[in-house]
């Protein structure tokens, strides 16, 4: 894998977590762009006549910006300091109608103060502008309408307004709706980002980078540009060193970057392949003995990826027939028994020693007089290997 020059093709996500319970909290997944920009201060350190003899290198610093191409109701709660509540709240409303029968009727139910639910009733001139203000009260008069919240009925004095002619009204309406304040006394927040893009080499293999943002300290300051333009949500950061939060535990680090190909495959062990069976078990389905038989309590595998180096005492085993029923010495020695995972159930495993065998089975035993390492294959590939140079191999 050539990492050293790759072409970034694509910004892809930017997903947010708590810090400190690393719940999710939103993801950026229309970015238009982003930045992650360093700056460290340098101090020259001079000699004779100004000559530059070293530096002094400090305060790195990273910041991270861009632009979301919808706003993000997660990234505000995270600017703002607040939090989304869904909750009854009231909004201002405009109907624009048309006066019939010295009548008209509003598009929803105004609320407010009884008998004050609309303040004013304005009457639109011929050319588009408001004129004459209109107010509520208990009876019809000129100058002054009624209203109605239950029928949402506005009546007029009779004959003030023309039948057609329009007429602006502004209202609240109550609605159950998603609220958030911005209050004065609450700030902006901290998250841990993860930056997702993706790449290609001079190859055109492709891979997936990943930044880690352990502690990303949101700025508070943003705006939103409204008009004929797309409104786009900005955002930027500052990654905090000395957080030692989260699973990386990242004290000092202000980011990690991660390079690995497109379709890399889960990281795996021989512990997610193989394991000791129980001590009541017959060893690799072979009658005479049990796994307590072959193995002291003290049997560990300890791994590294998929080669394993077994600890631990090896009992010694005398007369099992069982084992090779043709060849006499055999049957003693030293047994380590294994099962493997339920993935390679109906398929033919090859394991390599002194000699090799093959078998279409899980359950297996090896005898480690002889050898001292034995590698399993499934479908031409090392599944996993293990190593008996470090076993205690019991006398008796």
């Amino acid at each position: 894998m050539n990492i050293n020059d790759v072409t970034i093709t694509s910004l892809e996500t930017i997903n947010a977590f708590d810090i400190v319970t690393g719940n999710f909290l939103f993801a950026l997944d229309e970015l238009q762009s982003a930045t992650i920009a360093q700056t460290q201060e340098k101090t020259d350190i001079t000699g004779k006549q100004g000559r530059k003899l070293n530096s002094l290198k400090r305060n790195k610093a990273v910041t991270i910006s861009g632009n979301n191409g919808m706003v993000s109701g997660g990234l505000l709660e995270l600017q703002t300091g607040g939090k989304f509540e869904n909750r009854t709240t009231t909004v201002m409303w405009t109907d624009y109608l048309t006066v019939a029968a010295n009548a008209a009727e509003t598009g929803y139910k105004a609320v407010g103060t009884l008998g004050n639910e609309i303040e004013s009733v304005y009457v639109k001139n011929s050319d588009g502008t408001l004129g004459k203000v209109l107010t509520q009260g208990a009876d019809v008069a000129e100058g002054v309408f009624t209203y109605d919240p239950a029928t949402k009925q506005l009546a007029f004095y009779e004959d003030e307004i023309a039948d057609g002619t329009e007429i602006v009204v502004y209202y609240l309406r109550q609605i159950q709706a998603d609220v958030l304040d911005n209050m004065s006394d609450t700030y902006s927040g901290k998250a841990t980002l993860y930056v997702d893009a993706f790449a290609e080499d001079k190859c055109s293999n492709v891979y997936r980078i990943q930044f880690y943002i352990p502690k990303a300290d949101f700025n508070g300051e943003f705006s939103f540009e409204l008009g004929d333009n797309q409104t786009v949500h900005a955002f930027e950061a500052e990654s905090l060193a000395g957080s030692g939060c989260g699973a990386h535990n990242a004290s000092g680090m202000l980011w990690t970057y991660t390079i690995f190909g497109a379709n890399t495959e889960d990281y795996v062990t021989g512990a997610d392949r193989m394991k000791l069976p129980d001590g009541n078990a017959k060893p690799g389905g072979i009658d005479g003995k049990k796994v307590s038989d072959l193995i002291g309590n003290d049997v560990a595998v300890s791994w590294s990826g998929v080669n394993g180096t077994v600890n631990g005492t090896l009992k010694k085993v005398d007369g099992w027939t069982q084992f090779n029923g043709k060849v006499e010495a055999e049957q003693s020695g030293h047994f380590f028994p294994l099962s493997l995972g339920d993935q390679y159930a109906g398929k033919e495993i090859t394991v390599i020693g002194t000699k090799t065998k093959k078998a279409v089975d899980t359950e297996w035993v090896v005898r480690v007089d002889d050898c001292k390492k034995f590698t399993f294959q499934c479908d031409g590939e090392t599944i996993l290997t293990l190593d008996f140079s470090k076993v205690v191999l019991a006398v008796a």
